[in-house]
C-alpha cells in the first residue's frame, strides 16, 4: 500500500471496498467451480467442498487458483465501476482491500491490478493483507467513513468499533444477525442512495 495513504488527514472523506464477493461479486462461487473442476466432484457450497475435500489437497488446490492466472479472468460486479467513479465524484479516498496473498504469490498482485484497471474500477490505493486487513487498516486509517464488505462475522466486527459497514448480502450471510452500525445492500448501487 502506498505510504501517502496512511497519511490522510482525518478530514478527508475515506472509503475501504473488499474485492472478492464484492467488487467480483462470483466468490466464492468461482472458488468452489474450481474446485470441482479440479476434483471432478459437484460441490454445491464452500463449507462443503472444506468438510469433503483432504486439508493438503485443499492448499494444493487453493495455491494453483491463486497462480493460475483465473482471478485477472473473474467476472466483475456490473455495478463496481460506476459505484468507484461515483464515489471519487464524490470526493471519496477508495482503498480496495483484499485478503490475497501477494506477499506469497507475487502473480497475484499483478492479476489484482491488471483486473482492477480491465473493469475500469477507480481507486486511490490497493491494501494486501492475509490476516486482520480490516483491523490493520483502521489501525493506521481510524477516519475510515464506511467499508463494504460480504463476510458478516467481520462486518459486525468492524461494527463493533463504531464503524459503518455496508454487507452484500449472500447465500453465506443470509439470515445471520448483523450489527447496529451494518447495512444490508442487496446491489452496490444502494450505498450511494443511502
Amino acid at each position: 500500500m502506498d505510504n501517502k495513504v496512511w497519511e490522510l488527514k482525518e478530514k478527508e472523506k475515506i472509503c475501504c471496498l473488499d474485492i472478492d464477493g464484492v467488487l467480483m461479486s462470483c466468490y466464492p462461487k468461482c472458488w468452489v467451480d474450481f474446485i470441482n473442476a479440479h476434483t471432478g466432484k459437484k460441490f454445491k457450497n464452500l463449507n462443503e467442498a472444506k468438510l469433503s475435500v483432504a486439508y493438503d489437497c485443499y492448499r494444493e488446490l487453493k495455491k494453483e487458483y491463486r497462480t493460475s492466472g483465473i482471478k485477472e479472468m473473474l467476472p466483475v460486479n456490473p455495478q463496481a465501476s460506476n459505484l468507484t467513479k461515483a464515489l471519487k465524484d464524490l470526493g471519496y479516498t477508495i482503498i480496495i482491500m483484499t485478503a490475497r496473498p501477494a506477499h506469497k504469490y507475487p502473480t497475484l498482485y499483478t492479476q489484482t491490478i491488471n483486473w482492477l484497471k480491465k473493469n475500469d474500477i477507480v481507486y486511490d490505493s490497493v491494501f494486501f493483507e492475509e490476516k486482520d486487513k480490516h483491523s490493520r487498516i483502521l489501525t493506521k486509517i481510524p477516519h475510515v467513513k464506511f467499508m463494504v464488505e460480504d463476510n458478516s462475522y467481520i462486518a459486525n466486527q468492524i461494527s463493533k468499533w463504531g464503524y459503518k459497514v455496508y454487507l452484500i448480502n449472500n447465500q453465506y450471510n443470509a439470515g445471520l444477525p448483523v450489527g447496529k452500525n451494518v447495512v444490508r445492500i442487496n446491489e452496490l448501487n444502494e450505498i450511494l442512495e443511502k
